[in-house]
């Protein structure tokens, strides 16, 4: 088998064919493929592709099923992008509370242990708002912060 003399990065996504992924990814790595990235459809699967060498592996079934099932538990949460097991950056509704009131008004960082990182509304997006913009009723938010303190938050708008 010849040896491959340069690095490179290959991403193997063969369907449901648990056998081909496991023998495709056995093999580049043989022939000096220095990262692959698998598509596991299994933990099973994916603890065969670990042994035998792939960089990184992928569950994207598994990974889209727990977007929707946090999407579905959190209520007012409309997206969930997950940093750890205790932060994450969400996109809540901005509460009734907050309308006509700026980001330093409001003071989300003390008060709610949020960092507010985007605006959506009217067809706008700002990125990284200014202090002093004033919440509009349809925004919705770009937040990051606690898990904990994003759950403590949403409850207190009623989801």
């Amino acid at each position: 088998m010849e040896m491959i003399s340069n690095p490179y990065l290959l991403l193997l996504a063969i369907g449901n064919d648990i056998q081909s992924s496991i023998m495709t990814t056995l093999i580049l790595k043989e022939v000096g493929i220095n990262y692959v990235m698998a598509k596991a459809t299994s933990d099973i699967h994916k603890r065969v592709l670990q042994k035998i060498g792939a960089d990184k592996i992928i569950q994207p079934e598994l990974d889209m099923g727990k977007r929707v099932a946090a999407a579905l538990i959190s209520g007012g949460i409309i997206e969930h992008i997950q940093l750890s097991n205790d932060y994450s950056i969400v996109e809540i509704p901005v509460l009734d509370e907050w309308i006509n009131n700026s980001i330093i008004d409001t003071n989300l960082r003390n008060r709610y242990g949020i960092n507010v990182i985007a605006i959506e509304g009217s067809g706008r997006l700002d990125i990284s708002p200014r202090p002093d913009y004033i919440f509009k009723k349809d925004d919705t938010l770009v937040v990051v912060g606690a898990n904990e303190r994003i759950k403590a938050l949403n409850k207190k708008n009623g989801r």
